[in-house]
């Protein structure tokens, strides 16, 4: 394989990688960053793919710097702290004849070649001992006190934390991780995010006990899907309650289970049973 070939083998693979595991990077209800992922010694913004393979990460500081450029600054990468590939390409100018030129010999006549090469990068909070810039600040979110209050009272609640570049729940510490109320597109895409999540929750061992939760091993399969039907469905039936009123948010749970439905329409049983396990799971959190 060559070189170029390599580099977009890297990049595919990665963003294979993000799909496998319930993310689709391109397409979420919040907002990654306040400012656009960036170097911070050059302030030079990343584009295209380099710019959804940083958004793809789990952090949210706009700010990354190489291996080299962090010694530069006297600082340290964090132990165990894994480096993001992003794509340079350095480009070489030739003439006719296929000789390399230098810049002063470029002409008109002269034609140019980019060859990629993958660069490793490290976000702000892989760092230590590097002094970064204040974020921004945020204006304050204001909760919708019905949804608040139903988060609140939910039986055996899930440690809630913010901050992450994207939303999900680990059955093992019973710990939901979310972005930032206020980088959320709407209060209502807030919430129903994080209703999807709190279904999941309720499949815990320690509650509800739903197999899936357990079972799922890769993107896509029967048990994954089937999970991913019951926490959507559940989160349409606790938007209902709370009575959100977004419908981009209901059309677009619908489209999920439409997807699912449609990938797994082999069982004709699936979608009633993650309707019953959906109503379960939100009767469980409203404590009925």
């Amino acid at each position: 394989m060559n070189k170029t070939k390599d580099v977009y083998s890297i990049v595919t693979d990665r963003i294979i990688k993000s799909l496998e595991s319930g993310t689709i990077p391109w397409r979420k209800p919040w907002n990654t960053n306040n400012l656009p992922s960036r170097n911070f010694i050059s302030d030079r913004k990343y584009k295209g793919v380099n710019l959804l393979l940083t958004s793809m990460s789990e952090f949210n500081s706009p700010y990354w710097l190489t291996f080299k450029q962090v010694k530069s600054l006297k600082g340290n990468i964090i132990k165990g702290q894994k480096a993001t590939p992003v794509i340079y390409w350095k480009i070489n100018h030739y003439d006719e004849t296929g000789n390399k030129l230098i810049e002063e010999e470029i002409n008109k006549s002269s034609y140019s070649y980019g060859t990629p090469f993958i660069h490793h990068v490290f976000n702000e909070v892989q760092t230590k001992g590097i002094e970064f810039p204040k974020a921004v600040e945020e204006k304050p979110f204001m909760p919708i006190t019905r949804c608040e209050n139903l988060v609140l009272e939910m039986p055996n609640k899930p440690i809630i934390q913010h901050g992450y570049n994207k939303a999900f729940y680990n059955p093992n510490s019973h710990f939901i991780g979310m972005p930032k109320p206020i980088e959320f597109h709407s209060k209502q895409a807030y919430y129903s995010t994080l209703f999807h999540e709190m279904v999941h929750a309720t499949g815990n061992k320690n509650l509800l006990n739903r197999s899936e939760i357990y079972q799922t091993k890769k993107f896509g399969d029967y048990h994954y899907s089937k999970e991913e039907l019951t926490a959507e469905i559940g989160s349409a039936y606790l938007t209902a309650y709370t009575g959100i009123d977004n419908s981009n948010i209901h059309s677009n749970q619908e489209a999920y289970i439409k997807n699912w439905i449609k990938a797994l329409k082999n069982d004709p049983k699936l979608l009633i049973q993650a309707a019953s396990k959906a109503e379960t799971a939100a009767n469980y959190i409203l404590n009925n």
